[in-house]
């Protein structure tokens, strides 16, 4: 769910993004990122499927993260986009990003990182620290509750 603000990608209303809420950045972010992810999930299960392989994801969740040349509006975006992965609303953009891409056959979903602190570079981790519950980082909790009903073995520290 690639979401890049910056260097030529969206860079044209960075400005105005900066005094946007995180519900405004979420509602970017649905549009975008999400409605991208599920197009490259169907245009790779296509793909796949003509050479008779499994559909398999490296390095997948979102990846929210801001670019520009001023430091001073990269931080603010950064600020925002972190807010927004503590959001309630991430969790429910990941459940249905994983639904998407059961509903489209896919195989193997390797998740980029499970843990890593969150800054200007990106929150890349489903979790910022090892010993967060699940039930504080909304991502993670949706991501555990889809292994799971994927029949996966997952223990987690807030059980």
């Amino acid at each position: 769910m690639g979401f890049a603000v910056g260097v030529g990608k969206l860079e044209e209303i960075a400005s105005e993004m900066a005094g946007w809420s995180v519900d405004q950045i979420l509602d970017e972010f649905e549009a975008r990122g999400l409605r991208e992810a599920h197009d490259v999930i169907s245009t790779t299960r296509t793909a796949a499927a003509k050479y008779g392989l499994k559909l398999l994801a490296y390095e997948s969740g979102q990846h929210m993260v801001a670019m520009t040349s001023d430091r001073k509006l990269n931080d603010r975006l950064s600020e925002l986009m972190i807010q927004a992965n503590r959001s309630a609303r991430m969790g429910a953009i990941y459940e249905r990003y994983y639904d998407a891409w059961a509903a489209a056959g896919g195989d193997l979903l390797n998740v980029f990182a499970s843990v890593g602190r969150w800054s200007v570079h990106g929150c890349w981790g489903l979790a910022e620290y090892f010993d967060q519950s699940p039930a504080d980082i909304p991502k993670y909790a949706a991501t555990l509750r889809w292994a799971r009903k994927a029949g996966q073995p997952v223990a987690d520290p807030g059980r």
